[in-house]
């Protein structure tokens, strides 16, 4: 039962990875950013990178990949102490 929480909790994590790289890509093209998706990735995914934008060098944004570096270190210590 434990490892079947554990792969749940990693699937939904690594969904949540992929989803925020698409979203960062998405950002590049201005056509997607008029699309219900896109919006739909905005309202996700903001809230996160709003706190993390002290990580911010002139117009340079360090959050998104901090975000996936967090991403990453919780799924490593969920393996560790699990």
């Amino acid at each position: 039962m434990k490892e079947m929480v554990k792969l749940g909790i990693g699937i939904i994590v690594e969904l949540y990875s992929l989803l925020l790289f698409i979203y960062i890509i998405a950002g590049y093209f201005p056509n997607f950013r008029d699309s219900r998706f896109y919006d739909f990735l905005c309202r996700l995914f903001e809230p996160a990178l709003e706190k993390l934008d002290f990580l911010r060098i002139g117009p340079i944004s360090f959050a998104p990949m901090a975000l996936i570096l967090l991403l990453q270190l919780f799924i490593f210590l969920l393996n560790a102490v699990w």
